[in-house]
């Protein structure tokens, strides 16, 4: 197969930025620091009408940028080593907890525990989740994080659904980024300890009804491993991982690929799906626009 690279180098004050070019044009802008000067961020989500919260976990804070103001402040703390981020349909707020829970933010910032056992041992370290808009909820749980001996032999990804928790992926060695398509037809997760991302489908309950190799975007390097992940209304996966920031088509092939010289962990959209993107970057979280 006959590839056409086009190389395109931006030079900030900050990080050096490589955009190969593998499909039919450049998707992505330039990254701009929008706030950083954190231990480790991860986990974006935005919020309608406020901005941008996301995870520092080292700190256990979750942080939020305010899109009218340009600043920066403390949402909530401590959060119990969040890393993920989503939200409920009715906007309670759901985090994955690397203390070992699966919890929701109520408005006055109490935190409620949903899920933190499988049947009967402990849950490993929650890492990433994704929502639908009926309220199901999925999550990998690797054991990054875990303090002491995990009391689960595996690391799974799960259904959380009417209040029971379900196993429904339990071959990753590392799972963690997690993302559902626009329509709620896909889910996908990713191992990073092989790079493989793995494609679910869902019938119109949120249950899967079959699974399928779908890509795989390289071990783990000094720069991390397969990591957050998103999609847009083309069905489009947007992944970090050790090779930086890569878009890929519903076949699995790569279209764009943006290099950072730093470990980005997630991402997410903005106000507008496949318009701005947020990423979360070891110290820092970026902002940057997707071209359609």
């Amino acid at each position: 197969m006959k590839i056409s690279l086009k190389l395109c180098f931006v030079l900030s004050a900050v990080t050096l930025f490589v955009s190969c070019q593998t499909g039919e044009k450049n998707l992505f802008g330039e990254p701009e620091v929008i706030a950083s000067g954190f231990q480790f961020t991860e986990g974006p989500h935005w919020l309608d009408n406020e901005g941008l919260i996301f995870s520092d976990i080292p700190a256990s804070k979750i942080y939020i940028w305010k899109a009218d103001k340009d600043t920066v402040e403390v949402w909530l703390e401590p959060s119990g080593r969040s890393n993920g981020i989503d939200e409920m349909p009715n906007g309670d707020i759901i985090i994955a907890q690397h203390s070992g829970k699966i919890s929701r933010i109520n408005s006055d910032k109490s935190v409620i525990t949903l899920a933190a056992a499988y049947k009967g041992k402990k849950l490993n370290s929650p890492n990433d989740l994704a929502i639908t808009s009926s309220g199901v909820i999925y999550f990998t749980d690797p054991t990054f994080g875990v303090r002491g001996e995990p009391e689960l032999e595996f690391s799974g990804v799960y259904q959380f659904k009417n209040d029971s928790l379900k196993l429904i992926y339990d071959e990753f060695k590392l799972p963690n980024g997690i993302a559902l398509s626009v329509d709620e037809s896909l889910l996908f997760a990713a191992d990073s300890e092989t790079g493989d991302i793995i494609k679910f489908n869902l019938d119109e309950e949120g249950e899967v009804v079959s699974k399928a190799f779908f890509t795989n975007i390289g071990k783990p390097t000094q720069l991390g491993g397969a990591d957050g992940m998103i999609m847009d209304q083309a069905n489009r996966l947007y992944t970090t991982g050790p090779n930086g920031l890569s878009v890929f088509n519903e076949s699995g092939q790569q279209m764009d690929h943006l290099k950072f010289d730093e470990q980005i962990t997630n991402l997410a959209w903005g106000s507008k799906v496949g318009k701005t993107l947020f990423i979360t970057a070891s110290d820092k979280v970026y902002r940057l626009e997707v071209k359609n």
